[in-house]
């Protein structure tokens, strides 16, 4: 099994307030928004467990902004981070920027190996766009739900209808999960 971790929502505590207004902070050149978000500490237990397992086999796929500067600075801040909260990885192999849609940019990279995104490809995102298309192309993709993108039970066209990592999950909750859905998986 493949294990694809997002960062914003998933193992880095989203912060809404980042993201809003006419010029949001995320997008500010200088401003090292990634750099000193807090740590998500379930989320990184589910990494390290899984990493201790197979550690070759966990990658960070994160979204990094497509404009020179700011690309510089955002990786060099997500990197930190990751050095900072997660100094197990090794980044040279285990951390992957994306700059257009998750999906796209794994099958990019297997494209020469004749490989695509198949069942043993498990996405842990909180975004539905990536876990709709990363299903969409064959994967496992399952929700992690980080108190501000929950379930819209009033609206199922905007929720995710894959698994969601509910709130109340523990780590080792999201593991045996983990485990249970990928022992039935039809692994090639």
């Amino acid at each position: 099994m493949n294990y694809w971790f997002d960062m914003d929502g998933v193992l880095v505590q989203y912060d809404r307030d980042g993201y809003t207004g006419q010029n949001p902070k995320y997008l500010q050149l200088g401003s090292h928004y990634f750099r000193d978000l807090k740590p998500d500490s379930k989320a990184i237990q589910v990494l390290k467990i899984l990493s201790e397992r197979n550690k070759n086999k966990i990658f960070i796929l994160t979204t990094i902004s497509n404009l020179g500067s700011l690309y510089m600075e955002q990786m060099t801040d997500k990197i930190a981070w990751l050095r900072k909260y997660c100094p197990f990885l090794n980044i040279q192999t285990q951390f992957i920027p994306a700059v257009s849609s998750k999906r796209d940019i794994v099958e990019a990279i297997r494209k020469p190996d004749g490989l695509g995104i198949g069942l043993n490809d498990v996405l842990i995102d909180d975004w539905n766009t990536n876990l709709n298309e990363w299903t969409a192309s064959g994967g496992l993709a399952l929700k992690y739900l980080n108190g501000i993108n929950s379930p819209n039970e009033n609206n199922k066209q905007v929720s995710y209808q894959g698994i969601n990592l509910t709130e109340d999950m523990s780590a080792e909750d999201i593991v045996a999960l983990l485990d249970m859905i990928t022992a039935t998986a039809l692994i090639p």
